[in-house]
């Protein structure tokens, strides 16, 4: 090897007769300068992660028994990460190599919650490379989570992650499911992953009880005493009937934030109906959620 200009040359002899290395050489030359080629390696390499205030559910947990309908049993604060690398070699494009949605408990600050909810969350695809990380109320950074201490299955096209059995153990914590899907996955960075999160318990005597949104549907596992309670001739919903109006136990406020809420944080506000503290609560469902969109603004 030799140096020549501002390559190398690699010569090679292939036999013994005279010895001139000459039979065969490559030049060896850059493509571009030093720095250039450290400024693109270091665009390759570098990533972009953007966290972007998403959706709230909002829960009561006492379904199918109407009882107080307050709708702050549990309250679910999403958050949606997304990390993206760009792809200089080719197609200048930007990928997604992982997605964080991230889960934070909170609920009626009277802590007059009763019931052990559990906390699961799912989204859209399967054979997902999953982690989930725990941030504690009284923590300041998150903690990988052993895969012993959640479930993962797979169902109906979706992945499902059974986050905590009981939320109201640790109330304001937050739980991080980070999906990695590796930069050769070559998933576009405009894409955008469907997801969302449900409660559910085993009920000791009669099985397991699940609370969705509207038109979503409960996975095989609800067990058929609950499974018989769900809305004849409706798209499911945990739902009860009151002068033909069909009303909720869970519901997801787009784009909400959280000072918009203080209503249902209220601890006065304990076991008074939702549609009693929200004027177009009532005007939202009777729409299907068409109108009266943010009814919690009020």
């Amino acid at each position: 090897m030799m140096n020549y200009q501002d390559g190398n040359v690699i010569a090679f002899e292939d036999h013994y007769d005279d010895h001139n290395c000459t039979d065969v050489q490559f030049a060896l030359k850059p493509q571009f300068g030093v720095n250039e080629t450290e400024n693109k390696i270091e665009e390759l390499v570098t990533t972009n992660t953007d966290y972007t205030a998403s959706d709230v559910y909002a829960f009561e947990d006492l379904w199918p028994a109407v009882g107080d309908y307050d709708m702050n049993d549990v309250l679910i604060y999403t958050t949606r990460g997304k990390t993206t690398q760009i792809d200089v070699t080719k197609d200048k494009n930007y990928y997604t190599t992982s997605e964080e949605f991230l889960f934070q408990t909170d609920h009626n600050h009277s802590k007059r919650t009763a019931l052990n909810n559990g906390l699961a969350a799912w989204i859209n695809g399967t054979g997902l490379s999953v982690t989930v990380s725990l941030k504690t109320s009284d923590a300041s950074d998150y903690k990988v989570l052993d895969a012993s201490k959640y479930t993962v299955e797979e169902e109906n096209g979706k992945t499902y992650i059974y986050l905590d059995s009981n939320v109201k153990n640790d109330m304001s914590s937050t739980y991080k499911v980070t999906v990695n899907y590796g930069y050769t996955a070559k998933i576009s960075a405009n894409i955008q992953t469907e997801y969302g999160c449900f409660l559910y318990r085993d009920d000791a005597g009669t099985g397991r009880w699940e609370v969705h949104i509207p038109y979503e549907n409960p996975t095989s596992k609800l067990c058929k005493y609950y499974r018989d309670y769900l809305t004849i001739g409706k798209p499911y919903a945990a739902t009860y009937s009151d002068a033909n109006v069909y009303y909720p136990f869970a519901i997801k406020l787009t784009s909400a934030a959280k000072d918009k809420l203080d209503k249902l944080t209220n601890s006065d506000n304990e076991t008074k109906r939702v549609d009693a503290l929200y004027t177009n609560y009532a005007n939202w469902v009777k729409s299907n959620g068409s109108n009266y969109t943010d009814w919690y603004n009020e």
